[in-house]
């Protein structure tokens, strides 16, 4: 397996080797620097997952805090919505 990634790196290598435009040269850079900066957020953004994650190790990992219901009642009541639920909703669409 290795073997063939360095033979196509070579290929690559080789091909990249034929241009002599600045132009394409800085395309290419370009290109390599997107595909860089792509594998790099696939990394950060899909990590594998574990399979057999308790719930608690999941709060702990997240670092999840519940919600304050006496400061999530005075929010709301600050708020002071008078219109109906199904109508809020309905803005969102």
């Amino acid at each position: 397996m290795g073997e063939v990634i360095e033979q196509r790196k070579t290929r690559i290598i080789n091909e990249i080797n034929q241009f002599d435009d600045l132009k394409d040269i800085e395309q290419i850079e370009s290109l390599l620097q997107q595909l860089r900066r792509q594998a790099q957020l696939e990394k950060e953004v899909l990590r594998p997952l574990k399979n057999d994650i308790t719930l608690e190790e999941l709060l702990a990992e997240k670092k999840y805090q519940p919600i304050d219901r006496k400061k999530f009642n005075r929010l709301v009541a600050e708020m002071d919505i008078q219109e109906p639920l199904e109508e809020l909703l309905a803005q969102l669409d």
